[in-house]
């Protein structure tokens, strides 16, 4: 089938990286990012660990996650500058705290608004329980006195019900979507949603109170990861529990907050993976509109296993043949997956830990391993010494494709924040893009508003796709034909975005694009 490529005017600096980044290994530590491929951070004094993690338009690097200080686990985040050293003009010092309340406060998530403006989810202990929280901060790390009260807004779905939150999404209105469980019900777990407003207040139009409590199961049902289709409907992806076996499970939302009973099986599809213990915790969006759910099975140990679904909630069989892939790093020990992004090329990268190491694999958009990336599909790196614990909690791709892991070590007693930076391509990649760029054109490039697209021979009934830098579906224009259209940039932020055109149900290119205004 014949493949369309983009012209993209590159930048001097942009060609010498790419051909200095030939010869690295896909799956290496990028020894550019801070000399050794990683940053540790010590934030207080024992257990601090990152759980998310996203990059700014100007390639700054934000996680967020919490830290023991004293008796009080307070959230903690971090903005590292592109070359691992912290940022001092975060909070002076590239560290920023937040305690909620004097208790227990722990962030999972974490977003950059297009103005700028970080926002941070998670729960916080309101002294004899746990609610929902959502803090939002300037680019500077002080609290948005916009936002909430004092920058900071909570939710709790009843007055004594342990409300815990584990992810987080903004829809193109600029709400917040932010999930987790609730034990509203007093004897279990069940899937629960909140919706804010942008300025922290909750949204009315979601459930008539801004709450959605979904069960699935008598035991317990957890939400771990949230996505936004484009067409505003939410999938809430987790596990769900009925006392003897858990399984995948995930429920999509109409924007209103009603259950989309077009999905699965009335709006819910659970599936059993080992038939023993399964999890999922972590899912993401491709742009054809599947779903692919990360976590772990249970044979003789814990495994790696990823899952996609078609759209309407059926197994997708082009997937590794059955819609499932079971990953194995070691025999003996146990690998346990935690986060899951998707390249720009459609790859698919899984992480998490394996024998107490930051554990990677990536696999084609096939379900089958790639083996181009470290060894044979995976990479393993211990960042301290033989003894420590390493883990990746959450990934993020920068806008050059490389990839950034963030989660924590172990040193003596203590557990620091940790981030690492890997390669993700080889000569083979870099040369086909270079050696296939004369025949579709994007002018001009830098785009600062509106660009134009001309395609050498004609498209027929063609979609394309804008990513962002850490592979989410911003815009998809659908039923393009013709050799020429123009491409409208205005509510895009400065820096480097994805082409991807579809066309007869297969990918033919993917590319890059950038908006400097």
């Amino acid at each position: 089938m014949r493949k369309l490529h983009f012209n993209i005017l590159f930048t001097t600096f942009a060609l010498l990286f790419f051909q200095q980044s030939i010869s690295a290994q896909a799956g290496s530590l990028d020894l550019t990012f801070d000399t050794d491929g990683f940053v540790v951070s010590p934030f207080g004094a024992n257990e601090d660990k990152a759980n998310a993690i996203a990059v700014q338009a100007d390639g700054k690097i934000v996680v967020a996650g919490f830290s023991e200080i004293g008796d009080v686990f307070e959230w903690a985040l971090i903005r590292c500058n592109v070359d691992g050293t912290l940022d001092n003009t975060f909070d002076s010092d590239g560290k920023v705290n937040t305690a909620i309340n004097a208790t227990d406060n722990r962030a999972y998530a974490i977003a950059i608004q297009n103005d700028g403006k970080i926002v941070v989810a998670g729960y916080y202990s309101n002294g004899t329980s746990y609610d929902f929280a959502v803090v939002r901060y300037n680019s500077d790390g002080s609290l948005d006195n916009l936002f909430g009260n004092n920058g900071i807004a909570t939710a709790e779905f009843s007055e004594d019900s342990n409300d815990r939150a584990f992810a987080m999404a903004i829809d193109a209105e600029s709400k917040i979507v932010v999930s987790g469980f609730t034990s509203q019900n007093g004897t279990n777990r069940d899937f629960g949603l909140v919706r804010f407003m942008s300025d922290g207040n909750l949204d009315v139009s979601f459930d008539d109170d801004g709450i959605v409590t979904t069960i699935l199961e008598n035991g317990d049902d957890e939400i771990q990861s949230i996505l936004i289709q484009n067409d505003g409907k939410i999938v809430a992806a987790g596990y769900s529990f009925d006392f003897q076996v858990r399984k995948f499970a995930a429920v999509r939302y109409n924007q209103n907050g009603s259950i989309d009973s077009s999905f699965g099986a009335n709006g819910i599809v659970k599936t059993s993976i080992g038939g023993i213990d399964d999890a999922a915790y972590a899912a993401v969006l491709q742009a054809d509109g599947k779903i692919i759910l990360t976590g772990y099975t249970i044979g003789e140990t814990y495994d790696f296993a990823t899952l996609r679904y078609n759209s309407d909630g059926s197994i997708d069989s082009t997937f590794n043949s059955d819609g499932i892939v079971i990953t194995s790093f070691s025999t003996n020990d146990a690998d346990l997956p935690y986060t899951i992004s998707l390249q720009s090329d459609g790859k698919i990268i899984v992480a998490g830990n394996s024998s107490s190491n930051f554990a990677l694999v990536r696999y084609n958009a096939d379900g089958s391993l790639d083996n181009t990336f470290g060894t044979n599909g995976f990479a393993t790196n211990n960042l301290g010494d033989n003894n420590s614990d390493d883990a990746i909690n959450a990934l993020a791709l920068q806008s050059d494709g490389k990839i950034l892991a963030a989660g924590f070590t172990s040193t003596a007693d203590n557990y620091d924040i940790a981030i690492a930076r890997y390669n993700h391509s080889g000569t083979a990649s870099i040369i086909e893009v270079f050696e296939n760029m004369n025949q579709v054109k994007i002018f001009p490039n830098p785009v600062s508003s509106k660009s134009t697209l001309r395609f050498e021979e004609p498209l027929k009934n063609a979609c394309l796709n804008i990513f962002s830098s850490s592979g989410q579906v911003l815009k998809k224009l659908e039923n393009i034909s013709g050799d020429l259209m123009e491409l409208n940039c205005d509510k895009l932020n400065d820096g480097f975005y994805y082409l991807q055109i579809v066309e007869v149900d297969k990918t033919i290119i993917y590319s890059k694009f950038v908006v400097a205004k």
